[in-house]
C-alpha cells in the first residue's frame, strides 16, 4: 500500500486497533448494502431475505480476506473489540433477517434466521477450505430455495 509500518502505528496505537478499524469498515460497508436492500419495497420479504444473504455472499466472494478476517475474530476465545464488532454485525444481520421472515409469518423467524446464517457460514468455510470463494453466490442461490419454501414461486421472484 506504500505505507510504512511506523506510519501505520502512528495512526493506530496497536495491531488490535488496526484490525478493529478494518472490521468496522467491512461491517459498515456490508451493513449499508443490507440496509439498502432491506428497504427495497419492490421486492417481497422472502426475496429480500435472499437478496440480503446474496449481497453478503457477493462481498465475501469478491473480497476473500473479508471472510478470513471475520472468522479469525470469531475463533478468538478472548473477548476483544474486534470480536465485539463482528458479533454486533452478525446480531444485527440476524435480527434483520428475522424481521423480514416475520413479515411472511414464519412461526420461528429467529430460528430460521440463525439457520440461514449458519448455512452461509458453512458455505464460506467450505470455500475457504477449497481455496476458492468465487462460487459462493451461486451455491447460496442453490441452497436458499431448500431453506425458504416458496422463494421461487412466481409471486416472489428475485430481480436480477
Amino acid at each position: 500500500m506504500g505505507v510504512s509500518q511506523p506510519a501505520l502505528f502512528r495512526h493506530f496505537p496497536s495491531k488490535e486497533a488496526l484490525w478493529c478499524a478494518a472490521l468496522q469498515h467491512i461491517t459498515t460497508l456490508s451493513w449499508q448494502r443490507i440496509d439498502a436492500l432491506s428497504q427495497d419495497m419492490a421486492l417481497a420479504p422472502l426475496p429480500r431475505v435472499a437478496a440480503l444473504l446474496r449481497s453478503h455472499a457477493v462481498l465475501v466472494s469478491q473480497q476473500p480476506g473479508v471472510a478470513r478476517l471475520l472468522l479469525q475474530e470469531l475463533q478468538n476465545p478472548e473477548p476483544s473489540e474486534g470480536r465485539a464488532v463482528v458479533e454486533r454485525f452478525l446480531g444485527r444481520f440476524r435480527s434483520r433477517l428475522a424481521q423480514l421472515l416475520q413479515e411472511v409469518l414464519f412461526c420461528e423467524p429467529e430460528l430460521l434466521a440463525n439457520a440461514l446464517l449458519a448455512q452461509m457460514q458453512g458455505l464460506v468455510v467450505q470455500g475457504l477450505l477449497a481455496g476458492d470463494l468465487s462460487a459462493l453466490p451461486h451455491q447460496l442461490d442453490a441452497v436458499l430455495p431448500l431453506l425458504l419454501p416458496g422463494l421461487n414461486s412466481p409471486a416472489s421472484e428475485l430481480t436480477p
